[in-house]
């Protein structure tokens, strides 16, 4: 399955979706941002 980026920002409450870094067996790595304290998450 490939993936391709969306044309629109993805955002949950302050978090907003930046890229997706790989997929495997196990599930999606997506970075995220945080726009209210200026930091960022892999998942």
């Amino acid at each position: 399955m490939s993936w391709s980026p969306s044309l629109t920002t993805q955002t949950c409450g302050a978090w907003e979706m930046k890229e997706r870094l790989g997929t495997g067996g196990f599930g999606n790595v997506i970075r995220w941002h945080n726009q209210a304290f200026e930091s960022a998450a892999e998942e």
